[in-house]
């Protein structure tokens, strides 16, 4: 891979940069013509994205997503099926499926949290909790 200076410097490609020269030279055929030649730089107002390097950053968050999704799974399979039925191949109670999920997502927030030194406002958890609970009665 080809290391680009101009990148490091203004993250964005500069004419003449070898890396944009690259992916110009290398367009798929189906982004033929859609380029612009006629390379402007970025607005200074605009940011570039500074996407997590970080091994462990990575892993904590990306565990997270996992969790998340094998909680949705189980939820899903609670609202198919029902709360107290049961997985045809392995028998374990979709309940139980679902409150090892919520257990495995509450472990890796508190990871997460620590991580990141997010703070996490009781106030908004117990105002959002309130609305909910008004929003349920309502069905």
């Amino acid at each position: 891979m080809i290391q680009c200076q101009c990148m490091q410097f203004c993250g964005v490609h500069s004419p003449g940069c070898p890396v944009l020269e690259e992916q110009i030279v290398g367009t798929p055929p189906y982004l033929a013509g859609k380029i612009n030649p006629a390379w402007q730089p970025v607005p200074a107002a605009m940011n570039p994205w500074h996407p997590m390097t970080d091994p462990v950053d990575l892993k904590t968050a990306g565990k997270v997503l996992e969790e998340l999704g094998e909680c949705t799974a189980a939820l899903s399979r609670c609202l198919i099926q029902g709360m107290d039925d049961t997985e045809p191949t392995t028998g374990k109670v979709n309940r139980e499926w679902l409150e090892d999920e919520i257990a495995d997502v509450y472990a890796n927030f508190e990871l997460l949290i620590e991580r990141f030194d997010l703070k996490i406002s009781n106030e908004r958890i117990a105002r959002k909790s309130a609305q909910l609970r008004s929003w349920h009665k309502m069905a």
